[in-house]
């Protein structure tokens, strides 16, 4: 039976160290992405639901830091800094490659468009049959789920969402579709056969 597998990005097709991110991102600005007192801006969040543009982002940053910086510059220290601290898991992208043959694969992450353009630009969407980014739909959480799954029209039994969030797992099974929280390649395979799902 031809299934729809989900995969998230972060934390299962690459891993990414935010806080050296942040660390190099610094070095290069003289500012931090993320507030002194720890969390994350407020508008980061309108980012990732599209609310705002990337050029947006970096202005209200500008703003509660006070640099002095470029828009250019701040977006090319923070492209730099992502690439940098950021890795493929290229043993799972080749298997989720190889899944397209009898199942349908999709990408479905909370994101932003500069980090799509930046993980496109690597070749990461390669591997998927389509694409869905929180900024793309406008939502976040069991939402975006719910936006994803009208779209792809498949059978609630035939849909398997893997994921390394806790969170939007449980989102998953509240929305009745089998899920595999990742915690590394050798644990999902192994779930994954559970399933009777193979890379050819």
């Amino acid at each position: 039976m031809r299934k729809l597998l989900t995969f998230d990005l972060g934390g299962v097709c690459f891993f990414t160290n935010l806080a050296e991110m942040n660390k190099r991102f610094t070095q290069d600005t003289g500012i931090s992405f993320r507030p002194t007192n720890g969390g994350t801006y407020h508008f980061y969040y309108a980012l990732d639901r599209g609310e705002i543009t990337v050029d947006e982002y970096f202005e209200a940053l500008k703003e509660v830091t006070g640099s002095k910086k470029s828009l250019h510059d701040l977006q090319e220290a923070y492209k730099k800094a992502y690439l940098e601290t950021s890795t493929l898991n290229q043993t799972l992208l080749n298997k989720i490659g190889a899944f397209r043959t009898r199942h349908r694969v999709v990408c479905v992450s909370t994101t932003n468009r500069f980090h799509e353009q930046i993980n496109g630009e690597r070749g990461l969407f390669d591997y998927f049959d389509a694409l869905y980014f929180s900024h793309d739909m406008g939502v976040l959480g069991i939402d975006f789920l719910r936006k994803i799954l009208a779209r792809e029209r498949f059978s609630m039994e035939n849909v398997l969402m893997i994921d390394n969030d806790a969170e939007q797992i449980a989102n998953g099974r509240t929305l009745g579709i089998e899920t595999i929280l990742f915690q590394d390649n050798d644990q999902l395979v192994s779930e994954l056969g559970k399933r009777g799902l193979y890379a050819s």
